[in-house]
Formats: structure tokens, C-alpha cells, sequence
């Protein structure tokens, strides 16, 4: 028999036991073809306003996901060699050479990752359509898909997935090769490095965690983004002294007090819990981070589009800018048009501005134009929108002369600093107040500052001055086909700012985002299930003698039961909380940058989360019953 033979019966032999890894591997597979295809689907090309964002958004993802699925790959081969090394260790015993037995366990290894190709690839283009078709439905894309093969991203996949599993096995073999007899034996036994149990990384770690939580909320936004890449450095560090000092003295702490050790299976289920928390520090601290990066993305993917649906709730139906030139013919048209479209104006709103384009900010010259408005008109368009904190902003908008409120530009997503002082012309404003609330909707892409009434008729003498015409009718999601009729009065046809096509056109391009940032978080959350699940079972089979001999000596299954209960909660739990919490501050920097309440996006990546794990845990719960059956 040859070596290849070898390694394909051995393959045949464990399929069973890859399972979990393989459907992982073939789902990442899967995704990742259909992130590289999106950019070459026909139907997809012909979005030209979209296309660029489809196809940055595609690569990114792709490349993370890439990323991710390196370490995940390397590690679940990792994991089934240290299984599989007491095996090789007998036929390095019977004479075989290093050299050969690690050809074959290298192709085996490569063999499990070409069935993972040969079959994700399959499942990718089988559900190529499915995937774009859903993509539309979340993005709002009015498009026909039909089915397509990308033959260059089934090339680029497969060639991708060759090169990953063809270095791993051979880092794989090179292992197998340099590893001693005694070792080799005693592979499934080793731990990872256990730390010294100290009280001062246990205390530090957890100084650290606050003080980079306490960056987050309390330093300026502008400090905040200089601060990220030291608060996440931070927070690594301190996550693995949290998992290798911290939780192991918390559980020392337990194992101390008798009202609780000897209390039903504790004395068991605590000590095995210690024993592996600190044995397994560093991947329960990997894993957390992990998790914590795949809420993160997933709550940011969330909070974009959650805060899209904030902004694109648009003040309007319709808004237009004239500079004097036929405004009653053209608002007599408007008002004509509307009627016989079968819809009925509910507000109007009419206002003079001003667009400066030269002011100081904050003593430095800008180039930015700003819309300055009397504080009269900012007051009455308030309280018609009847805008969130109106009564608020009402009481602050009684404005001196040399002090204005700042309006930020539409859409802002972050502010990182906010103004201070403003010079315009001559006359030099204090900025009492700084505000993301809507104004004129979209229609001018301009931050503005808001006046009182006799500063700003000072102003107008020296620029020119534009009337603002903002529009709510009923009904106004059906109102494209009133849009495009619109346009076709003269000065309106690229002055028309439609509640309807922004609508859409907003959510085309902040779905797709989201579609990538909700996949690219389930393969982050079913890559870390099955990294948890493969430690969970690997510390059953080495525990198998100790529970057959506790059953022995009188446990009951009932309580063997409810001890590996404890034991498996504990992998899934912690590092679900710890990557939680995490996540939690990195969506507390982003709410704070994008100004808006994101604890609804939050609460719905965390559920989402906690479900798949949930069902992760039932699943590894009962592969680790199976394995221990034969001593029930």
C-alpha cells in the first residue's frame, strides 16, 4: 500500500470527525466565491452608480475574510494533528520514517482541503443566485438576476484555496517531522503553556481593560480616532492576562470556599473548569478577541444601515433652490403637479440663505461654503418638523449678536471636533451650540450656521442670497413616477432634491455594506463555534478514563451529565462575554462618532449572536455525551 492510499483510508476512515470542520471549510468556500463573482455578474456591471461601491465593498470583505480564514484553516489542522500524533507516534515506533509519515498525514490534510474546495465551490455557484438575489432585496437593487458562473472567481478561488491548504500541509509535515518519539505519544495530553497564577497580571489586566474603556468614553472624538489602534493593542493584550490570571484566580477563589465546592458536582466540575481555563488560556483569549471583532463588524454593518434609515427619513418629499429667477412660475408648476398626481401637500416650507464661501474657522481660512440662516426661519422650520429635542434646541436658539449655531452637513456620519469660533467677513461668531439636525434635507451638501435676524440682513450685503422651497406631501414613498415629472419643469431637472430616489438610492449603497459586514460576521461566528467545539471535544477524549471511573466510584449520569454541562457552557460563555463587552465600547466609539443612539443595532448583533452559539453549545454538548456514551 502507498503512501497515497495510506492517507486517502485514513481520510475515508475520520470523515466523521472533520464534519464540522469540513462544513465550516466548504461554507467559507462558498463565500468567498460569491464575494469574488458579485464584481463580474452582468446583471450587477450594469449599476453604474453602484458598481464602484459593490466592488470595493466585495474586495475588502474578500480580503478579511481571507485573513480570518487563514488562521482558522491553520488552526483546525493544528488541532487534528495534535489528535492524530499519538497514531503517528505508533508508526514511528514500528520503524517508519518521520519523513514518510508526515507525507502522509500532510496529504491527508491536503485531501480534506481539496474536498473542501472541490465542494465549496459547487455549493457557491449552485447558490451564486441566491446570494445576489438577496443582496438586491437588502440593498433595494431593482434588478433581474440571472443565473452566471464567474469563471474567474471559480479560477481565483480555487487557486487561492490550493495555495492555503498546500502551505498548511506542508507546515504540517515539517512539524511531524522535527517532533520527538516522546512527544509524540504524549501530544494529546500537552496543554498550552500554563501561566503563573499572578495577582498583579490578574489586577493590571483588568486596570488596563477599563482604562482603555474609559479612553473611549471619555476622550474627545478627535483623541478617540488617534486612539484607536492604542486602545485595541490595549485591550489584546489585557484579554490575555484576563483569561490567564484573572478568571483563573475568580476560580481558585471558588475552589477555596467549601459551601461551594462541595456542593453536588462541584468539586468536579470547578476543578476541571480551573484546570482548563488555564490550560487553554490563550485560545479562550483568541477566541473572545475574535468575537468581539465579528460583533463589532456585524453591529457596525448594523449601526450603518440603522443610522442610514435615521438620516434618509428625510425631512421632505421634494426641496429645490432658486436664486429669484421664475420662482412663481416654477413653484405654480410644482403645486400643479402634485395635485394631479393625486397627492396633497402637507407642508411647505419657504426660506432665504445665504452661501458664504469666505469665513474663518476657528482663526484658520476654510474653504467649505456654509448656508447661513436668520434664527427666525431656523426657529419656524424646527418646530414645523417637529424634530427630536425641538423644545431643547428652541430655548438654546435665542441667539445675541457674535453668537451663531452650528448645523452640521448633511449625512455626517462622524464629527470629530466641534467649532469653536467663526468669522464672517468682519463679524466674528461664538458657536453656542452644535447640532445634527435636519434642516433643508439634502439638497445642499453644506454645513450651516444659523444667526440672529440683524446680523444676518449684515451679511446680505456683501453675498448673494437663495430661497430654499421644501415640500411634504402624503404618501411620499410613492413618489418616483412624481419625481421624474417634476424634473422636467426647467431649472429643476438636476435641482430636485426626491424623499423617494434618495430613499433608494441610500439604501443601494449602505445594503450592500451591511449585506458584506452580516456575512463576513457569520463566517467569524461559525469558524469560532467550531474552533470551541473542536477543543470541547478534544478535552473529552482525554478525559474519558477520569469520568469512566467517576461513574465507577458512584456519580450518576444525571450528574456526570449536568458536570460536562458546566464544563462546555464555561468555553462558550466567557469568551462570548468578554467578547461581547469589548464589542459593546467599540459600538459606544462608533455611536459617538456618528452622533446617534446605537443600542438597538447592538442588542440585535448580540442576540444574533448568542442564538448561533446557543445552538453551537447543543450541538458540542451532545458530540461530548456520544463520546462518553460508552461509559454511561
Amino acid at each position: 500500500m502507498n503512501f497515497f492510499s495510506i492517507a486517502y483510508n485514513n481520510f475515508k476512515h475520520n470523515i466523521k470527525t472533520y464534519a464540522l470542520n469540513l462544513m465550516a471549510m466548504i461554507f467559507s468556500v462558498a463565500v468567498y466565491y460569491n464575494f469574488i463573482a458579485l464584481s463580474d455578474n452582468p446583471q450587477i456591471v450594469q449599476l453604474n452608480q453602484i458598481m464602484n461601491i459593490v466592488r470595493s465593498a466585495s474586495t475588502s470583505t474578500a480580503v478579511l475574510l481571507l485573513v480570518f480564514l487563514i488562521f482558522f484553516i491553520w488552526y483546525s489542522n493544528s488541532f487534528f494533528l495534535k489528535q492524530k500524533k499519538k497514531e503517528i507516534g505508533i508508526y514511528a515506533f514500528m520503524g517508519i520514517d518521520n519523513y514518510k509519515i508526515g507525507l502522509i498525514y500532510a496529504l491527508e490534510g491536503f485531501l480534506q482541503g481539496l474536498l473542501s474546495i472541490v465542494i465549496g465551490s459547487f455549493v457557491g455557484v449552485l447558490f451564486s443566485k441566491l446570494f445576489i438575489m438577496l443582496l438586491c432585496k437588502v440593498a433595494f437593487l431593482d434588478v433581474k438576476i440571472n443565473f452566471f458562473i464567474s469563471v474567474h472567481a471559480l479560477i481565483e478561488t480555487i487557486i487561492t484555496f490550493l495555495i492555503i491548504f498546500f502551505i498548511i500541509s506542508v507546515l504540517g509535515y515539517f512539524n511531524i517531522v522535527r517532533s520527538k518519539l516522546i512527544d509524540l505519544f504524549n501530544a494529546s495530553k500537552q496543554q498550552e503553556g500554563l501561566p503563573k497564577l499572578s495577582k498583579f497580571k490578574a489586577v493590571s489586566s483588568i486596570i488596563i481593560i477599563l482604562g482603555a474603556y474609559g479612553m473611549c468614553t471619555s476622550l474627545s472624538k478627535l483623541m478617540v480616532i488617534a486612539s484607536v489602534p492604542v486602545i485595541t493593542i490595549m485591550v489584546i493584550f489585557a484579554t490575555y492576562g484576563l483569561f490567564g490570571s484573572f478568571f483563573s484566580m475568580i476560580m481558585r477563589y471558588l475552589l477555596d470556599k467549601k459551601q461551594i465546592l462541595y456542593n453536588g458536582t462541584n468539586i468536579v466540575s470547578i476543578s476541571n473548569i480551573v484546570f482548563r481555563i488555564k490550560g487553554n488560556y490563550k485560545t479562550l483569549a483568541t477566541i473572545a478577541i475574535l468575537i468581539a471583532s465579528a460583533i463589532t463588524a456585524l453591529g457596525t454593518a448594523t449601526s450603518i444601515k440603522y443610522n442610514t434609515k435615521i438620516e434618509l427619513d428625510l425631512p421632505y418629499s421634494f426641496t429645490y433652490v432658486l436664486d429669484g429667477n421664475f420662482e412663481d412660475e416654477i413653484e405654480s408648476k410644482v403645486n400643479k403637479y402634485i395635485t394631479s398626481a393625486n397627492h396633497s401637500i402637507l407642508l411647505k416650507e419657504k426660506v432665504n440663505f445665504i452661501l458664504v464661501n469666505k469665513l474663518k474657522i476657528d482663526d484658520n481660512l476654510s474653504n467649505d461654503e456654509f448656508m447661513v440662516v436668520k434664527a427666525s426661519d431656523f426657529k419656524k422650520i424646527t418646530r414645523d418638523l417637529k424634530v427630536k429635542d425641538t423644545e431643547d434646541i428652541l430655548k438654546k436658539s435665542e441667539l445675541r449678536s457674535g453668537e451663531a449655531i452650528y448645523v452640521q452637513r448633511p449625512k455626517t456620519l462622524v464629527q470629530a471636533n466641534k467649532l469653536q469660533k467663526v468669522q464672517i467677513s468682519n463679524l466674528k461668531y461664538n458657536v453656542k451650540m452644535d447640532l445634527k439636525t435636519p434642516l433643508f434635507g439634502g439638497i445642499k451638501n453644506n454645513p450651516c450656521l444659523i444667526v440672529n435676524d440683524k446680523d444676518y440682513e449684515i451679511i446680505k450685503n456683501d453675498f448673494k442670497e437663495s430661497k430654499f422651497y421644501g415640500i411634504i406631501v402624503n404618501d411620499q414613498k410613492n413618489t418616483l413616477d412624481l419625481s421624474a415629472k417634476l424634473r422636467t419643469i426647467r431649472v429643476l431637472d438636476n435641482n430636485l432634491y426626491s424623499y423617494a430616489q434618495k430613499y433608494r438610492s441610500g439604501y443601494e449603497g449602505y445594503g450592500v455594506i451591511f449585506f458584506m459586514g452580516c456575512f463576513l460576521a457569520l463566517v467569524f461566528v461559525v469558524a469560532t463555534g467550531s474552533i470551541i467545539h473542536f477543543k470541547i471535544l478534544s478535552e473529552a477524549y482525554m478525559d474519558k478514563e477520569k469520568y469512566k471511573i467517576l461513574l465507577k466510584i458512584g456519580m450518576t449520569e444525571k450528574e456526570l451529565k449536568r458536570t460536562i454541562s458546566k464544563q462546555a457552557a464555561v468555553y462558550f460563555i466567557l469568551p462570548l462575554l468578554v467578547g461581547v463587552i469589548h464589542s459593546s465600547f467599540g459600538i459606544v466609539i462608533l455611536g459617538r462618532l456618528m452622533e446617534c443612539n446605537l443600542i438597538l443595532p447592538t442588542v440585535i448583533s448580540v442576540a444574533t449572536f448568542g442564538v448561533i452559539y446557543g445552538m453551537f453549545y447543543i450541538f458540542t454538548l451532545g458530540k461530548f455525551r456520544q463520546v462518553l456514551n460508552p461509559y454511561n
